[in-house]
């Protein structure tokens, strides 16, 4: 089958852009408790569109992703898919970056608060 994902290939990676981006809005706004005509709503994006741009077959314009974000309480760059990185590391860190975006704010608030700790510690005492 032809359009399956292989075992070795990356999560995302064999799925179109619009579709990885679909994704990323369908994945927010159900862990945000939204139901897609509340988003809609929030965003004055009519519920239809929005279903095409979760299912992939429509691609939302710059200026829809900046409106699903700021009614999501993301930044963009959350809703788009992962980039190409250099190693798992690179990985790793973007994925629990956006992971922390999806908090609520105090725990959001508090994360940030402990990197900050953590690059002041490594800017004392760099590790080896």
């Amino acid at each position: 089958m032809s359009g399956a994902r292989k075992e070795s290939e990356p999560r995302g990676q064999g799925q179109s852009f619009n579709a990885r981006v679909g994704g990323r809005i369908r994945e927010i706004r159900t862990r945000k408790g939204l139901q897609q005509r509340d988003l809609a709503a929030r965003t004055g994006v009519h519920p239809t569109r929005l279903s095409k741009y979760e299912s992939g077959t429509h691609a939302p314009t710059a200026r829809c992703l900046s409106l699903l974000a700021a009614a999501l309480g993301v930044s963009v760059d959350v809703l788009l898919p992962e980039v190409a990185f250099q190693d798992e590391t690179d990985r790793q860190l973007h994925r629990s970056l956006r992971e922390i975006w999806l908090l609520p704010p105090p725990a959001r608030t508090f994360a940030a608060g402990v990197l900050r700790l953590v690059l002041e510690l490594f800017q004392t005492c760099p590790p080896e």
